[in-house]
Formats: C-alpha cells, sequence, structure tokens
C-alpha cells in the first residue's frame, strides 16, 4: 500500500514517489493515491503485505507521543474513528502486520517520546508492535523531492534482492554523489529492527 498525504500542505512529489515504488515490484503492488489512500483502508491491511510505504506527511507529538501519526486522505463521509490520520495509538490498538518492511517517508516520523528503559515511544515502536520486521523513518524534516528520489533507489535495490540496510545505505550514497548531495537530503533516513 501507498499513500500521500491530503489536507496537510501539499507533497507535490509524493505521487511520483508512490509511483516509482510499485514500479519496482510492478505485479505484486497496490498504489492508493489521493481520495484512495485513506486510514480505513490503512487499518484494513492484512498480514499478506510484505512492503508497506506511506509517502506522507508525519505528525509528531513529542508531549504526547502515541497521538503522533501518519497523515492520510480526509474521508468523505465522516466513519467512526476516521479522522484521516493514523495515530500511534490506533496502530498499536488495532493493526496486525507481518510485514518485512514499514517505510515512513514523511518528516520526523522516526522520532518519539524516550520513556527510560522503554526506548522511544511513537510511530516506529508502534508498527514493530504491530509485526512490522522492519521500519525505516526519518529523524528530521526531509525534502519531498530528494525523499523521492532516495525512495526510488532504495525500493529499486530491494527489488534486486538486496538487503534493507544495503539498499538503504546505496539509495544514501547515490544522493551522496548526485545533485542532494548534502547529508540534509539521505542522511535523515534510518532503519530500524531487522536489518536483513
Amino acid at each position: 500500500m501507498l499513500a500521500r498525504a491530503a489536507g496537510a500542505g501539499e507533497l507535490p512529489f509524493a505521487d511520483v514517489e508512490g509511483r516509482s515504488v510499485a514500479e519496482a515490484f510492478p505485479k505484486t503492488s497496490e498504489l492508493l493515491l489521493g481520495d484512495q489512500a485513506t486510514e480505513a483502508r490503512a487499518k484494513a491491511l492484512d498480514d499478506s503485505v510484505r512492503y508497506v510505504h506511506f509517502a506522507a506527511h508525519g505528525l509528531l507529538d513529542r508531549r504526547s507521543p502515541l497521538d503522533s501519526g501518519i497523515v492520510l486522505a480526509t474521508p468523505r463521509s465522516k466513519d467512526e474513528g476516521d479522522n484521516g490520520v493514523l495515530q500511534a495509538w490506533e496502530i498499536f490498538e488495532r493493526l496486525r502486520l507481518r510485514a518485512d518492511l514499514v517505510t515512513l517517508s514523511g518528516c520526523e516520523t522516526g522520532l518519539g517520546r524516550d520513556a527510560g528503559g522503554e526506548g522511544l515511544i511513537g510511530l516506529v515502536r508502534a508498527l514493530q508492535y504491530a509485526g512490522a520486521h522492519s521500519v525505516a523513518a526519518s529523524l528530521w524534516p526531509v525534502s519531498d523531492r530528494s525523499t523521492a528520489e532516495l525512495m526510488k533507489v532504495f525500493y529499486e535495490n530491494l527489488a534486486a534482492g538486496k538487503p534493507k540496510d544495503e539498499s538503504l545505505q546505496a539509495a544514501q550514497e547515490a544522493l551522496r554523489r548526485g545533485t542532494f548531495a548534502h547529508p540534509f537530503h539521505w542522511a535523515g533516513f534510518a532503519l530500524y529492527g531487522d536489518w536483513k
């Protein structure tokens, strides 16, 4: 599943990003753009999905990290519990995955609140609790344009059979050698969980 933000400011390269990720897996991907990328669709993911990619805004709530979320399409009808933001607490309560990788390409999606010995509480932790083997997320506000390029190369590497850590590293290196050489454009993404 691929999703793009709606209603939280435009992400002009989110559709480009979604299409390039889907093109890496042309026979097995389902691409959801715009109004199709709803919270209800995200909550309905079954445990057979291998890769889940959200090209959407991330909302970080430092005071209440369980309220952090992924901004999806605002529903046309007011379905109960569907406000267009998939929040960390909803992921903990309602999502069950066996995904090999969930990617959150939005700003600050890898951040949360330090809960002492419990680690960071936020979207990454919620997705791991929901069953994701690995989560790729950002540590700071990221550029829509360079993120689209990074994700394109990342997923091409995954489709070629490279492990997740090598795929991300190779994508970051490709951007570093190209137009987006400044670390702002490529260094903000980290992989959490199983690196293979």
